[in-house]
């Protein structure tokens, strides 16, 4: 089962960051999701298989974004697959000043460290060393500003990961917190097929995938927002 990896899953795969051209109306340029905590379900064939919770918060003129991931697949009532996940973002108006994230993907452990030093961001992962030039986003895709990417830098190892952001239209979602709310969707274009729905607060409501070991579908959608 350890091809059910978060790459498979989703609210997580750097960084010349090029914009992506988008439609207009579908840039939220500039912005920040309101300061709280999102908690997500995320369901695979119609289970529930794990929880990922968001929280937003400032320090100064900087935002943190903490992420925590615990994903479990049983069968026949046995544990097949675990998956969890934490990771720390320290952002600027320049994009990351320091990262650092652990992941255990069914017994694979991965970690990742990134400072900015002057212009660079210098990254330290599982994925090898490397520097960064310009405004570098994560594959946790909690940022609007995701969707004007072409490159982003994998939260879980530090390797960089190609997407080409397509917005689709706007789609209206039942989320539990918040009832009926109309998203601006995009897809990612990327190697598991995401795609994900903001609202016009720049909040990331909802994530999907589709698995590379079986074709599944997966979603993980917002169940609780409470704003700082």
């Amino acid at each position: 089962m350890t091809t059910l990896n978060r790459r498979n899953f989703l609210i997580a795969s750097g960084s010349a960051c090029a914009l992506a051209a988008l439609p207009a109306g579908f840039a939220h340029a500039g912005s920040v999701p309101p300061l709280g905590r999102i908690t997500y379900e995320i369901e695979r064939k119609g289970d529930v298989i794990g929880r990922h919770t968001m929280t937003l918060s400032r320090a100064a003129n900087q935002l943190i974004a903490r992420n925590e991931i615990g994903i479990e697949v049983r069968m026949f009532g046995f544990v097949a697959f675990r998956y969890e996940h934490s990771s720390r973002e320290l952002l600027d108006a320049d994009g990351i000043v320091e990262l650092e994230s652990k992941t255990n993907d069914d017994g694979t452990h991965q970690q990742l460290q990134a400072r900015r030093a002057g212009s660079r961001l210098k990254v330290d992962g599982t994925a090898g060393r490397r520097e960064l030039t310009g405004r570098v986003l994560t594959t946790s895709l909690w940022h609007p500003d995701t969707t004007r990417k072409r490159e982003l830098l994998d939260i879980e190892d530090g390797a960089l990961a190609r997407i080409d952001p397509a917005g689709i239209g706007m789609e209206t979602l039942d989320i539990p917190a918040l009832g009926r709310v109309a998203c601006r969707k995009y897809a990612l274009n990327d190697d598991v097929q995401r795609t994900v729905w903001y609202d016009d607060a720049g909040r990331l409501l909802a994530a999907s995938c589709v698995s590379k070991k079986d074709g599944s579908h997966v979603m993980a959608k917002a169940t609780e927002i409470a704003r700082a």
